[in-house]
């Protein structure tokens, strides 16, 4: 005998709160048999998968910072070497949630090469609170774009961890994310063991824009796990800015100092 709809919608309703109660079910024995616990230093938590001693050691980067891109610099300079050597960069101002060392380095590391893609909530709230406290939060970002992966890397890893930890940040702050506009042409040489010069030069020509439409006359927050010299940003914005975007932000979960 065929039900009613709506005898059909609470017998669905019924089949998903049972469905809901076994699944808590057995979380909850889980998480008797194995308890949360920090994912860089193993202590207990209540729920979550990173601990708020380990949040609390971030270290803010330095003052003073390039009044051009936002790196910290010597304090008696206002611009940082990298400004002084290649001129103002194409992106309006970067921030990062705190200094590439200790626990946020290892939070990074544990994202993307041992998959523990829950980090990247908490991450991802850890750059929107560093933005919201920077010259950022004075701009009207329009949308976030995360830095892109090739397609190999992003095969080989399975995921994007700036796609990740764009959609932290937008679930925070309530922005668009933006995903396949901003696009890798290659693959390109590991960045990890050049000089700003070798860097540079490397990805260059590396980003482009395949739906100019998306990104024209926009103000865009560019978002990456770890800003080094600012040459991949550097990059990633002038591909934007050339394809029309009116603006370019750039945050990240850490900065190397």
């Amino acid at each position: 005998m065929k039900l009613p709809q709506r005898a059909n919608k609470s017998v669905s309703t019924i089949q998903q709160v049972f469905e809901n109660c076994v699944q808590q079910s057995a979380a909850g024995v889980l998480d008797i048999l194995y308890p949360p616990a920090c994912l860089v230093c193993s202590a207990w938590l209540q729920a979550g998968c990173l601990c708020q001693q380990c949040i609390n050691t971030f270290r803010p980067v330095p003052n003073p910072l390039c009044s051009w891109c936002g790196s910290p610099c010597p304090s008696s300079d206002i611009l940082c070497r990298h400004c002084r050597q290649t001129g103002a960069p194409p992106f309006h101002w970067s921030v990062a949630a705190g200094v590439y060392e200790g626990a946020l380095r290892q939070s990074i590391h544990c994202l993307k090469y041992r998959r523990k893609t829950a980090l990247a909530a908490p991450l991802g709230r850890a750059i929107y609170d560093a933005a919201v406290h920077s010259p950022l939060a004075e701009q009207n970002t329009d949308m976030v774009v995360p830095l892109p992966l090739s397609a190999a890397r992003r095969a080989q890893r399975g995921f994007n961890q700036a796609e990740l930890l764009a959609l932290a940040f937008c679930k925070q702050s309530g922005l668009p994310l933006c995903t396949g506009s901003l696009v890798r042409s290659g693959r390109g040489p590991s960045q990890t063991k050049f000089g700003i010069e070798q860097r540079r030069k490397n990805i260059q020509g590396l980003f482009m824009v395949r739906c100019i439409s998306r990104v024209e006359g926009k103000t865009i927050l560019l978002i990456d796990d770890v800003i080094t010299t600012t040459a991949t940003v550097r990059e990633a914005a002038g591909a934007l800015m050339d394809a029309g975007a009116k603006r370019v932000l750039v945050a990240a979960a850490a900065r190397a100092v």
